[in-house]
Parts: structure tokens; C-alpha cells; sequence
């Protein structure tokens, strides 16, 4: 159980990520939206100084094409510097998560917030963390959230299974290494098949006994099913929801089960006047139990029912005395008796809803598949309808180069091609009117995150001598050899990139100033869209 509750901006906590003594070694972000011009320059700045070496971003597919669309949300720094993962779902990508790897456990915030510069400023966003502070996360939290992102990550190295099992299986023990199991809290996710995020947030007896039963986000289904399974499961309780007039999207009013209320999210407290109010939650009172559910699921179908268009989610739900307090922290008690949705406001929450879906833009047509640069060629899993490459175009560090299309080969669905670097590669095909796009990381890189901290530093020095270049493989080993004494007491083995050889876990300086273990709050700065 959290020992405070306080308003929290994501932002603010990665700023001071650099001043911390405690150094990742790893982060993945997944998002819905992205804006990659944010990432690069201020989010990825923070993570690499304070110590990342192996920073992952896995975002929707289709939101990612829109982001390849234009050249000035294009991505400069991707493949080089970090991963980019396109992600595919048979509704959305919608998962919210930031975790951070670390010799001493994991730091994980569960939430609302986007990777963008609204939904880390400026959106009113709700968000539980773990671990960025004195306590690392619940070791109920960050297993599973682990072994979430490694499901949904696939090959961090596509091509070299040994590479990607090695990595993924490092960044899984040190999951293991966080606190004691916190039975207040669960995290709760849904994927491509498993059981219905509803049935794994709140058990069948809570729902039934249910009094009250508060749902806030801005985005719902059209036929409003979400809304109709929850009258249906829990017949006794109050249903409310929270909706801000100026912004949720709510095409089809009418078709409302009766007795549902609708009310003003706006009398919420926010420092700024009316944010967007991006934040999802779900509040669920039997009387003498409550359950919150925080995370991205909006209160939609392919969030929390669909067998067929269903989205990836992710959660943080909390029962007993935190999730009382946690409703009480953000104010939420206030929604009972916030004031009505009219019916005027009610009109007019739908014409702009239905203006706002014919104004969307379509999706790009731009394939984005991952690909690995190993021992000068760029390799990729692009399908077997691919017959004619017309032109090829790369994008290494900042800098862009033709391709001669002499050597470029597909075979059984695998392109190979040379190039002189990892980066962004933009093909031209005879069977596409849209181009494909390969996001290349270099199997030497990822390799190199997999080395002890000690060895790591040790390659920086090696790297500012040489001028930058890369040590070999065996300086690498003889490094790790070194550092790593035989008397070392170790917890786990360490992915070293020859054989499995111990690692030592050292303490850290605890720091002066009086941490907690956990927040939650809502961000609550100017609007904007995220």
C-alpha cells in the first residue's frame, strides 16, 4: 500500500531520472499515439543520461504509419539509438506503460499518458507508478508487466532468436529482483487471446454486490456495449459516467441502457482550467470492498469485452484501504454528485462526436516491419508477395543515402540488402502503393547491453580511446572475465556474450531525501489533444 498519494507528471519523473543514483540499463515505453520528435529530443535525452543503453518504444502500427507520413514527425534517431517496434492488434495498440530495468528491480508507471508531449505535460492524465523512488515495484507487478512487454515485443534482435531469448531473458531477472508481493495491487493486461480484461479487473461477486460503480474515460463504443455488459453484470449498482462535455466522444447517446447517469468530469480539480481529460478509470463500491482500475482502457468494447477487434490494455487495480484512498487523493468521490449531463450539452456532445469521426483522417497505407543490421546487411521479414524492389533509401544518423538495388535479394519472404549502417530504410515495391518501411537496429548494439554495468563503463573508456570505435566480441568476454571475480557472490546469471557467467548485484547508496514506494495522480496541466 502506498505510503502517500500525490500529483505526479511523468515528465518530472524521468527529468529526474539523471540526478538519481540509481542507473538503468534498460527502458521500454508502449503507446498508442506517439510523437517521435518528442521522444528523441527530450524523453530519450533523459533516459540515456541516466545510464540506458537499451531504450524500446513499441506503438501501434497504424498510429506509427501516420507518424512515417510526414517528414517532420518522421523518426531520426530510430534503429540507431533505440528500438522502434510497430505493433499490431486486431483493434489497437492501446497499452500504456513506462518501465525501467535496473540492477536493483523495475520502476513502472501504469497509466493514461501517451508517449507524447501532451500526454507527459499537459493532458489531465491519471497514472500509478512503482519503484521510482526509494522501494523498487511490487515483484506481483513486475514480473508480469515484464513478461507482458517481452509478449509483446517479439524479436528484440528479428533474425537472431539467440540474441533476442538472451536479452529478453535478462530483462525478465531482473524483473525478478523488485520488493515484496503487495496483495493490494494486480497488474492486468489484455493481448491478442486470454480471458476479457472485465473478468480479469473485477471478479463476478463484485460486480453482482456492486452499489456504486463509477466509469470515466473519453472515448466509448458506438452501440455503448461496454456500458450495457456493466448494467448487466452489476443490476443493483448506481452506474455513473464521468464525461467531459468539451471533449469525450460519444457518437450514439440514444442508445444508453436507462437508469445510467451521465456527469461533469470538469468539477474535477485540475491547476489549469479544463484540460483534456485523458485519464481512464473505473471505480467499482460493493459496500464494504473497493476495486479501482486505472490504466488505458477506455470504457469501450475492444477494451474490455471483444473477442473479435480487441485491444492490447494494461491496468494497475487496486482493492482494500489504497483503493479507497487512491479515490479520495483524485477526488473521484466528487463524481457522484457532480452535475448532470443536460440534454442540450448532451446534442451537442454527439454532433461534434460525428463531425470530429468524418473529419479523421485515414490511416496511411505504409507497411513498418522491424529488421537487424548485422556484418554490413540489413535483413527483414517482409512477406512473400514482394517480387520487384524499384528503390531503396536509407536513413542513418541524421543523414540520408541511395542504395544500389544490385544485391538486393527476397528469399521466402526474408529481404537482405547491404548497408553501412542500422537506421530507417524506405523501399519502393512494384506490389505496394505505399512504401515499406524497415526499422534496422544493429545486433551489435543489443549485444552490448547484454555485458555487466562494470563492463559497460569500461567500453565507454575503450570506445573514447579508440575513437569511437566498437570493442570486439573478445574484449567484450575478456572485459566481463575480468570484472566479474570468481569470489563474486551472484543472484542470477548474467547474459555475458559468450557463456553464462555470474553477475554481481551491488548496493546501492540509499538516497537522503524521504521516498515512497508508490504514487498515483493526475496530471493537470493546460489541454491538448494525446
Amino acid at each position: 500500500m502506498p505510503d502517500k498519494v500525490a500529483r505526479i507528471g511523468l515528465l518530472d519523473l524521468l527529468r529526474k531520472l539523471r540526478k538519481s543514483r540509481r542507473r538503468i540499463f534498460s527502458t521500454f515505453i508502449t503507446t498508442y499515439s506517439i510523437n517521435l520528435s518528442f521522444y528523441e529530443n527530450v524523453v530519450l535525452r533523459h533516459l540515456e543520461a541516466a545510464g540506458s543503453r537499451l531504450n524500446v518504444v513499441l506503438a501501434d502500427a497504424g498510429e506509427l504509419a501516420k507518424a512515417f507520413a510526414n517528414e517532420s514527425t518522421s523518426p531520426r534517431r530510430a534503429g540507431t539509438d533505440y528500438v522502434l517496434i510497430p505493433t499490431r492488434a486486431s483493434g489497437a495498440f492501446h497499452p500504456k506503460i513506462i518501465a525501467l530495468f535496473s540492477e536493483e528491480g523495475l520502476s513502472v508507471a501504469l497509466g493514461s499518458h501517451n508517449l507524447t508531449e501532451a500526454g507527459l505535460t499537459r493532458n489531465g492524465e491519471i497514472s500509478a507508478t512503482f519503484g521510482f523512488e526509494r522501494q523498487m515495484a511490487p515483484v506481483n507487478v513486475s514480473v508480469p508487466v515484464a513478461d507482458y512487454l517481452m509478449e509483446c515485443a517479439g524479436e528484440l534482435a528479428p533474425g537472431d532468436l539467440r540474441v533476442s531469448q538472451r536479452l529478453a531473458t535478462r530483462l525478465r531477472q531482473y524483473a525478478r529482483r523488485g520488493s515484496e508481493g503487495d496483495a493490494d495491487v494486480a497488474f492486468v493486461s489484455a493481448s491478442a487471446s486470454g480471458a476479457l480484461l472485465l473478468d480479469k479487473a473485477f471478479t463476478g461477486r463484485e460486480l453482482a454486490n456492486a452499489k456504486r460503480i463509477l466509469a470515466m474515460g473519453p472515448y466509448f463504443d458506438d452501440n455503448l456495449a461496454f456500458v450495457r455488459e456493466l448494467k448487466r453484470r452489476a443490476p443493483k449498482a448506481e452506474l455513473v459516467l464521468a464525461i467531459q462535455p468539451s471533449h469525450t466522444v460519444l457518437k450514439f447517446p440514444a442508445r444508453m441502457p436507462a437508469g445510467v447517469r451521465l456527469r461533469d468530469s470538469e468539477v474535477l480539480p485540475f491547476d489549469s482550467p479544463k484540460p483534456f481529460l485523458h485519464a481512464k478509470a473505473i471505480v467499482v463500491e460493493t459496500g464494504g470492498q473497493t476495486v479501482v482500475a486505472l490504466g488505458s482502457a477506455n470504457p469501450s468494447a475492444p477494451a474490455w469485452l471483444a473477442d473479435g477487434d480487441r485491444n492490447f490494455e494494461a491496468l494497475a487495480v487496486f482493492r482494500g484501504s489504497p483503493a479507497k484512498k487512491i479515490v479520495l487523493a483524485l477526488a473521484l468521490d466528487q463524481m457522484w454528485k457532480a452535475p448532470e449531463i443536460s440534454k442540450q450539452q448532451l446534442k451537442q456532445i454527439e454532433l461534434r462526436s460525428r463531425k470530429e469521426a468524418e473529419e479523421e483522417s485515414p490511416t496511411p497505407d505504409i507497411l513498418i516491419v522491424t529488421g537487424l543490421w548485422q556484418d554490413g546487411f540489413v535483413t527483414a521479414q517482409i512477406g512473400t508477395g514482394f517480387r520487384r524492389i524499384k528503390a531503396v533509401s536509407a536513413q542513418i544518423g541524421g543523414a540520408s543515402e541511395a542504395i544500389a538495388l544490385e544485391g538486393i535479394s527476397v528469399t521466402k519472404g526474408v529481404l537482405r540488402f547491404a548497408a553501412s549502417g542500422a537506421g530507417t530504410f524506405t523501399l519502393q515495391t512494384a506490389e505496394r502503393t505505399g512504401p515499406v518501411i524497415i526499422v534496422a537496429a544493429s545486433v551489435r548494439d543489443l549485444s552490448q547491453t547484454l555485458v555487466s554495468s562494470e563492463t559497460a563503463r569500461l567500453i565507454d573508456e575503450l570506445g573514447r580511446l579508440a575513437g569511437g570505435a566498437a570493442p570486439s566480441e573478445e574484449l567484450l568476454n575478456l572485459c566481463d572475465k575480468i570484472l566479474l571475480s570468481p569470489g563474486d557472490k551472484s543472484e542470477e546469471p548474467s547474459a555475458s556474450l559468450s557463456s553464462n557467467r555470474t553477475a554481481r548485484t551491488q548496493d546501492r547508496p540509499s538516497d537522503s531525501e524521504a521516498y515512497t514506494p508508490r504514487g498515483i495522480g493526475i496530471q493537470d496541466k493546460a489541454s491538448s489533444t494525446g
